[in-house]
């Protein structure tokens, strides 16, 4: 071997080693630099999702008990959207174009439509007390830097509202110069969010085969299952009974623990809606005397029950001055024997239900004919047969008394029973059901057809009679700003004004956002129906309504799901919602329904000659006690009265809608994030 070759040799070894001595310097240094990005984006995360985490805490103080928060973007923390650094799409670093750059870039920026960016925004570090939590944090070691934390308003449908119904929190932290952001929006606690939520399952009810719940469901008690059910969402319960069959959970199942059922419960929110929802509603005069306001009202008619209380407890109220005029025998009410204070008693309770309002929706009929609402009064019959009876039992003790102290108790010459209670009397008498006849009280549609509610309406009001019954001087026509509620301290019936081209439709047509309130009973009596919906599914203003009449496939919820429909209904009662016995075969309910302290059921879910078919719910139904809507054979699982169920869960709701609902409940003080990212 020559000399020169091998130097040349040597050299270019030499050079080799040299050069894979700096590759594999040069991949050890970047493996560290790697790791070190890894972690310090790592603990940049952390730190966002903490701020996040306060965030969501700080909204939830706000959150009130009727769907919306009650903030101040006037305080110290509000500022300009403008003002924030890190929000300007113009700087390199920024929130935007890290999540628009994501890989689910598209739906965010589509989700971000409704940013209410040209109003003010909270920033909350520059409220002292988060600033010093988020330093103690830092001291502590749990976070590694002090993130910043904005809350942005979003727009209600296009139109900002003072109580919002969710906001979109950003948080965004810095660590060895690697930035991250952890978002998300924050919605009130609200119960819908859940196809089916209960605090109470009975023993002896069941899900079987046939029923299907489309979308998430809980329990917060042992849910039973016989049979082959479907559970196309993912499924929290207590605990599950299987007793037999194959039951489905296309999406997973879980049990709660104690600490996540004392978290949520129906009691809690029924108590907090009660309170705060007069902050929604008002007295007729009142709406009438304040004209369109800027904030729409919704109204209170609890004046209507209490006039019809009045007309039939006036005798007794004479009765107890009369009592009270004996000043020589010291006769007031609490010195009569305890019985009769008990009969009196039961006699009054029985009367506070007698009086029941009906609302019934009609599609209106096209042109200036505008959908509309309508309220009527009339006559509960099972409240009425109870007022009756505890009558007939105050009547019977008091002649007792009359006959064995004659002396200490002279009422017979002087309070002729018959005579004393005949206005109750020949009012409730021959009454077999509830009787609408009593009289229509108003009539509400939008001020121009193409108008909706929320929004400026008309209400018409049928009479003077209507007009005392409201408290209204006359019964003239008034517009005003309707939010869509109504509320009411009687028994509430729901049906459908009848189609004049198909008597037999009674078909409720929903034509905006509402909400029905009773803090007694509701009484559903027809199919409830999106407007659009209807129209989408193909029925509307045909004199046969086949798609009524039929089962809901699940290609139809995949329409209804698709669909820009912006119709919506929350059904409200402090203790049960019923089905009555003038439902159609395969019904159909588009509402999220709340029974507080009661149960959901069909009246004669164990009597109905036949099967009544599919009971179809889209919306959401929460309810403290399960209510049964049929029985099954247990032998082949099919139904055998009543309805078996397909509950859709109505995704708009955790989309937003009903964005500006108001009056829908949910927990005071509590809130939850949806759609949470972090992006970097």
């Amino acid at each position: 071997m020559k000399k020169g070759y091998l130097l040349t040799t040597v050299i270019v070894f030499l050079v080799a080693v040299a050069v894979l001595t700096g590759v594999v310097m040069t991949y050890i240094s970047n493996t560290i630099n790697l790791r070190a990005d890894k972690e310090r984006l790592l603990m940049a995360s952390q730190a966002s999702m903490s701020g996040l985490q306060m965030g969501t805490s700080y909204l939830a103080h706000f959150a009130n008990s009727i769907g919306g928060f009650s903030l101040d973007f006037t305080s110290p923390a509000a500022t300009s959207f403008s003002s924030v650094p890190w929000l300007q799409t113009t700087n390199s670093n920024n929130y935007f174009n890290s999540i628009y750059s994501s890989v689910d870039g598209k739906a965010w920026k589509t989700a971000f439509t409704y940013l209410a960016t040209d109003e003010k925004i909270l920033w909350l570090n520059k409220i002292p007390a988060v600033e010093s939590f988020f330093e103690s944090l830092k001291a502590s070691g749990t976070i590694d830097s002090i993130p910043d934390v904005v809350i942005i308003q979003t727009y209600v449908g296009n139109t900002n509202t003072s109580s919002a119904y969710r906001y979109l929190t950003v948080s965004h932290a810095i660590v060895g110069g690697k930035d991250a952001y952890s978002s998300g929006f924050v919605m009130g606690n609200f119960l819908n969010k859940y196809v089916y939520f209960t605090d109470e399952e009975p023993s002896n009810i069941y899900f079987t085969s046939q029923d299907l719940l489309d979308g998430p469901s809980r329990s917060n008690d042992t849910i039973n299952i016989e049979g082959d059910p479907v559970f196309d969402g993912f499924s929290q319960a207590a605990g599950y009974n299987i007793v037999s069959g194959n039951p489905r959970f296309l999406s997973g199942r879980e049990v709660l623990s104690s600490a996540d059922i004392a978290s949520m419960n129906m009691s809690k929110i029924a108590s907090d809606y009660s309170a705060q929802i007069d902050s929604e509603v008002a007295s007729p005069s009142y709406v009438k005397n304040s004209g369109v306001t800027a904030t729409p009202l919704g109204l209170d008619l609890s004046v209507v029950q209490n006039f019809l209380k009045h007309m039939f407890i006036n005798d007794f109220e004479n009765w107890l001055n009369w009592l009270n005029s004996w000043s020589w025998v010291r006769y007031d009410f609490s010195s009569l024997p305890t019985v009769i204070q008990n009969d009196y008693n039961n006699v009054l309770a029985s009367i506070d239900g007698i009086p029941s309002l009906k609302v019934t929706f009609s599609r209106g009929q096209g042109g200036n004919s505008a959908p509309t609402i309508t309220v009527y009064y009339g006559i509960d019959t099972s409240n009425a047969f109870n007022a009756v009876n505890a009558l007939k039992y105050l009547q019977t003790d008091i002649q007792m008394y009359e006959n064995i102290f004659p002396n200490i108790f002279p009422l017979p010459n002087i309070f002729p029973l018959n005579s004393y209670f005949s206005n109750l009397l020949n009012v409730l008498e021959n009454v077999t059901k509830p009787n609408w006849n009593q009289g229509k009280l108003f009539t509400i549609k939008p001020t121009k057809p193409s108008g909706s509610v929320p929004g400026p309406s008309q209400m018409v009001i049928n009479g003077q009679p209507a007009a005392d019954l409201l408290g209204l001087s006359s019964p003239k026509t008034f517009d005003f700003n309707f939010n869509g509620v109504i509320k009411t301290d009687s028994d509430l019936y729901i049906s459908g004004e009848k189609n004049p081209n198909d008597n037999s439709d009674k078909t409720a047509y929903v034509s905006g956002k509402y909400t029905l309130y009773s803090t007694k009973n509701v009484y559903i009596e027809s199919n409830i129906v999106y407007s659009d919906a209807d129209k989408l599914l193909g029925g509307h203003g045909q004199t046969s309504n086949t798609w009524l009449s039929s089962k809901v496939s699940t290609s139809m919820v995949t329409d209804l799901r698709n669909s820009t429909d912006t119709d919506f209904l929350n059904i409200v009662a402090n203790n049960n919602v019923t089905l009555t016995n003038e439902v159609p075969n395969n019904t159909k309910l588009m509402a999220s329904i709340y029974a507080f302290t009661g149960q959901f059921g069909y009246q004669d879910y164990d009597t109905s000659p036949k099967p009544k078919g599919q009971l179809f719910l889209y919306g959401s139904l929460m309810q403290y006690k399960r209510g049964p809507v049929g029985t099954f054979n247990p032998w082949n699982y099919n139904i055998s009265t009543g309805f078996y169920k397909y509950y859709a869960y109505d995704w708009r709701i955790v989309g937003g809608l009903p964005a500006n609902m108001y009056g829908t409940p949910s927990s005071k003080h509590k809130a939850f994030l949806l759609a949470v990212r972090t992006v970097f």
